[in-house]
């Protein structure tokens, strides 16, 4: 983000989440519901940080509805004419990554925008990057001009 002030960037965060509409108990409502506030909080959180910062700032948080992750990420670069696409990344590879999909793969290899990699911090990576396990990654998108 050190970068959004530089170039006068205007940053569209977009936080997917994949809700599970599947196992539906209460439990997991009240569990699904909290994730979906944690997430939402963090993400106005980090866009309010940059807005302190003179840096012009939405967030977006949307649930995916039958889609993946790459073709969302995709979709809303599009709706915003983004000039380019950051996103972080895990980093994984071997089996992981082909069990898992990759994500930042297919952005990078089907988008209109291109596409600059962030790989998250260890630490962060080890705690799920500040969400819980049912939440996807955050994804940042930068809208520049």
């Amino acid at each position: 983000m050190e970068l959004a002030p530089k170039l006068k960037a205007e940053v569209h965060l977009l936080h997917l989440w994949e809700p599970d509409y599947y196992t539906i108990t209460e439990e997991r409502l009240a569990r699904m519901k909290s994730s979906k506030e944690s997430a939402e909080d963090y993400i106005g959180q980090t866009a309010a940080k940059l807005k302190q910062k003179g840096i012009v700032a939405e967030s977006d948080f949307r649930a995916l509805d039958g889609g993946t992750e790459a073709d969302e990420i995709l979709k809303v670069a599009d709706e915003i004419s983004a000039d380019i696409v950051a996103m972080s990344t895990h980093g994984h590879s071997g089996i992981k990554r082909w069990a898992m999909g990759n994500v930042a793969e297919k952005v990078v290899h089907t988008g209109n925008a291109p596409v600059l990699l962030v790989r998250t911090p260890k630490a962060e990576r080890e705690r799920g990057y500040g969400a819980t396990k049912d939440l996807n990654e955050h994804i940042p998108l930068q809208h520049l001009h």
